[in-house]
C-alpha cells in the first residue's frame, strides 16, 4: 500500500512539474511573439523614417515631390549609395527606379510613389506578385485581341460599304459605272518602265 501511495504521489507531483513547465513555456513563446512583431514594427518603421529622411534630402526646392535631376543628384551622394545598396539597389538600378515609382508618369516622385515603391521592392518579387502580372497581361492580352477582331470587322464593314455605295452609284449611272469600272482596270494594269 505504501509503494502504491508513493507511485501516485510521484505521479501526481510530475505532472505538476509538467503543468507549470508547459505554462511557462507557453508563455515564453506568447512573449517571443510580441517580442518578434515588436522588433520587425520597429524594423519598419525605421525604414520608413530613412526613405522619409532620402526623400526630403532629394526635395531641395521642399516642393512635396521630387524631379528627376533631383532623384539623380541624391544618387551622386556616397551614403545614399550605401542605404540603397542596403535595399539591393545599385546606383544604375536606382535610375531605373525613378521611372518605375513615378506611376503617374508626370515626371515627379511624390512621397508616397517613393515610399510604396522602396517598400515593395525591399519586400521583394513574391508568388501573389507574379501572378498578379500574369493576370494583368491575361487581362491586356484578351483586350488588344478584341481590339484586332473590332478593327477586322470594321475593316469588312467598310469594304462592304463602298461596295454598296459604287454599286449604287454604277445603278444611277451605267454609263458612269463602266467608265469607272475601265479606270479601275488601267489602274490595275502593270506600267511599263523603260529603261534609259
Amino acid at each position: 500500500v505504501m509503494i502504491t501511495y508513493v507511485i501516485i504521489t510521484s505521479f501526481a507531483m510530475l505532472n505538476v512539474v509538467t503543468g507549470v513547465f508547459v505554462e511557462q513555456t507557453q508563455a515564453a513563446a506568447h512573449d517571443d511573439q510580441h517580442n518578434i512583431l515588436h522588433a520587425q514594427m520597429q524594423h519598419e518603421d525605421k525604414q520608413l523614417r530613412n526613405l522619409r529622411s532620402l526623400f526630403r534630402q532629394a526635395d531641395k526646392d521642399n516642393s512635396g515631390s521630387v524631379t528627376a535631376k533631383e532623384f539623380t543628384d541624391l544618387l551622386e551622394q556616397g551614403s545614399v549609395r550605401a542605404q540603397l545598396a542596403k535595399m539591393g539597389l545599385s546606383r544604375h538600378e536606382a535610375w531605373g527606379l525613378f521611372h518605375i515609382l513615378d506611376v503617374d508618369n508626370d515626371g515627379y516622385l511624390s512621397l508616397e510613389e517613393f515610399l510604396f515603391g522602396c517598400i515593395r521592392l525591399q519586400a521583394g518579387v513574391r508568388a501573389l506578385d507574379i501572378v498578379s502580372l500574369q493576370y494583368e497581361l491575361h487581362k491586356l492580352h484578351k483586350g488588344v485581341d478584341k481590339c484586332r477582331r473590332d478593327c477586322r470587322m470594321n475593316t469588312l464593314n467598310t469594304q462592304d460599304i463602298r461596295q454598296q455605295v459604287e454599286a449604287g452609284f454604277a445603278t444611277l449611272s451605267p454609263a458612269r459605272g463602266r467608265s469607272r469600272k475601265k479606270t479601275d482596270r488601267a489602274r490595275s494594269a502593270p506600267v511599263d518602265v523603260e529603261e534609259s
